[in-house]
């Protein structure tokens, strides 16, 4: 056996394992994955909360936002030097990948503000969705751009977190998300089972919208 055939048998075998797993092993191998251990995800804060976080280059929205009286605080994302990095051999065997950083970063945000809702766009969206799996916000608005999920290459170029695939990925984290997750100008290639991801992009008064609260 080649080493590509020995390398497709294991993908083919973790695929269909994966369904088999308990979502609470699976949402443990993704935060492991990530780099946040064996935390759990806390349950989404009870508080009302009126902060929205932005992971996106959005004037209109952010006025919007404003105007309809959210407190609107932008996700700081650490910068990430990628030549630096290559020059490490088995960098991400100690240190978090780009993709991980931006995960990260998000968590850190939803941390400073329980009850948060979270706004993002391309990657960033990924990171969020990912981020879900490891703290809960109010709602997360998620545009997931063209990322295609049944290819590794979108995985590798977009997404490189070692070991996120054999955890189940983004499916995984929007399992644990539930219906705190609402993804839109999505590719017709993205799918994840039991999740609704609309190809349609929502317009700036469509998510503020969707923020607000049902009695607010």
């Amino acid at each position: 056996m080649s080493a590509e055939q020995l390398t497709e048998n294991w993908i083919a075998e973790a695929r269909r394992q994966l369904p088999a797993t308990d979502l609470q092993v699976r949402g443990a191998a993704l935060r492991h994955a990530l780099g946040f251990g064996d935390r759990r995800p806390p349950a989404p804060a009870t508080a009302k909360s009126s902060v929205v976080l932005l992971a996106t280059d959005d004037a209109e929205l952010e006025r919007e936002l404003k105007s309809a009286r959210f407190t609107v605080k932008k996700v700081a994302f650490t910068t990430f030097d990628g030549p630096a990095a290559a020059k490490v051999r088995h960098f991400e065997t100690y240190n978090r990948t780009q993709a991980a950083q931006r995960v990260a970063d998000i968590v850190a945000a939803l941390s400073a503000d329980p009850g948060a809702a979270i706004v993002a766009n391309g990657d960033a969206a990924l990171a969020a969705l990912l981020a879900s799996a490891v703290i809960a916000p109010r709602l997360a608005i998620l545009d997931v751009g063209a990322f295609d999920t049944s290819k590794d290459t979108d995985f590798v170029d977009k997404l490189y977190v070692p070991g996120l695939r054999r955890a189940g990925d983004l499916a995984t984290a929007a399992s644990i998300a539930g219906d705190t997750v609402v993804i839109h100008g999505a590719s017709g290639n993205f799918a994840l089972e039991g999740v609704s991801a609309s190809q349609t992009k929502m317009t700036a008064k469509e998510i503020v919208a969707k923020l607000r609260p049902r009695n607010r």
